[in-house]
């Protein structure tokens, strides 16, 4: 079932974040927990894509090689791909109690300038983890423009190892 689907476990808090963005079903709570029943969430374009529906609420899809079975409990408006014009991708998540990862992602919407926010996240961090491994760190400004550069290397047929 999730071929082609892009996959994440993400902190409980992040899908209320997507309320901004439009949804059905709930969000994930601290009830989503390790030993409580699978849960996913979806974004439109896998609702119709895999199921042929728009609210997929109460379906389940089973997932990696265990064959693990979530139930549906949110559906999420498509959020816009990096690549500029690109198509929205079919997306599922669960909750990050249910199945941590060695490695994470944040994205943050902010009003205070990267450098202030920057300062934040690593503070916040630092409650949790005095020395957090942090790296990658781009605005959403620096992503688009660096795609946008790839693309015109691309365009003018740049050998690979400059891009």
């Amino acid at each position: 079932m999730t071929a082609g689907a892009s996959t994440d476990s993400v902190e409980a808090e992040l899908t209320r974040l997507q309320a901004d963005i439009g949804r059905r079903g709930r969000s994930f709570t601290a009830d989503d927990r390790s030993g409580a029943p699978f849960v996913a969430m979806v974004n439109e374009t896998f609702a119709r894509r895999y199921l042929g529906i728009e609210d997929a609420i109460g379906r389940q899809v089973r997932f990696g090689a265990g064959d693990r079975v979530l139930e549906i409990v949110g559906v999420v408006a498509d959020v816009p791909p990096f690549s500029p014009g690109a198509p929205a991708e079919p997306e599922v998540c669960w909750p990050y109690a249910q199945s941590p990862r060695s490695a994470s992602f944040f994205v943050v919407r902010s009003r205070l300038d990267s450098s202030a926010l920057m300062k934040a996240i690593e503070a916040r961090l630092a409650t949790v983890d005095p020395n957090p491994p942090i790296s990658n760190v781009a605005t959403m400004e620096d992503r688009v423009s660096r795609q946008r550069e790839i693309g015109v290397r691309m365009a003018v047929g740049a050998p690979r190892i400059e891009r």
